[in-house]
């Protein structure tokens, strides 16, 4: 029976355990793979040990019984590989956190419409226009902005709480009586 049941999937418990086939007798790769035939692959992938390969060197068992398929030219592959990884690379150098794309924004100069709309100095920046925004509605009574303003400039109210516990009992007590009366006896 397969591993799927009426939509559900066995659970690891129920699963056939993974036994290892032994592939010393088999040829071996100068890496120390062993290389078996195709269809001793295909029956057995899933036992076989990570890194075996097939004679046609197009399929690898690894990763606990996972299967990956190869390419016929292992240099190609490679380059691909190699190809793969460098575009990787050029694509995070160009990717910008959040942080440093909004520090960005916040720099260029606001455009006229919203520094006449603000009343700002000619040459003002996106941030001293939202910050004369949130100031404005701060003063037009939005307490969400009074208190994001509150809040940048390091004024938010401390919350104490006070926590009174009795960890010691009356044992503890008699014991460190008892302590304190032999250390004064020793004296």
């Amino acid at each position: 029976m397969s591993e799927k049941q009426n939509g559900k999937q066995k659970s690891r418990k129920e699963r056939k355990p993974r036994v290892l086939l032994d592939v010393s007798s088999f040829p071996h790769d100068d890496k120390g793979h062993a290389i078996v035939p195709d269809a001793f692959m295909d029956e057995n992938y899933r036992n076989l040990p990570d890194g075996t390969i097939n004679e046609s060197k197009t399929k690898r068992a690894h990763k606990g019984g996972m299967l990956s398929i190869l390419g016929s030219d292992p240099e190609h592959d490679a380059e691909i590989h190699r190809k793969g990884g460098q575009a990787l690379q050029a694509a995070l150098k160009q990717r910008k956190t959040l942080a440093e794309s909004l520090e960005i924004a916040l720099r260029k100069t606001a455009s006229p419409a919203l520094i006449a709309e603000l009343n700002l100095p000619e040459g003002s920046t996106n941030q001293d226009a939202i910050t004369a925004a949130i100031i404005l509605q701060a003063g037009s009574g939005n307490t969400k902005a009074y208190t994001a303003l509150r809040d940048t400039i390091g004024e938010m109210p401390v919350s104490k709480q006070e926590i009174k516990a009795d960890v010691m009992t009356d044992a503890d007590r008699a014991l460190i009586e008892k302590l304190a009366g032999k250390m004064n006896e020793r004296k």
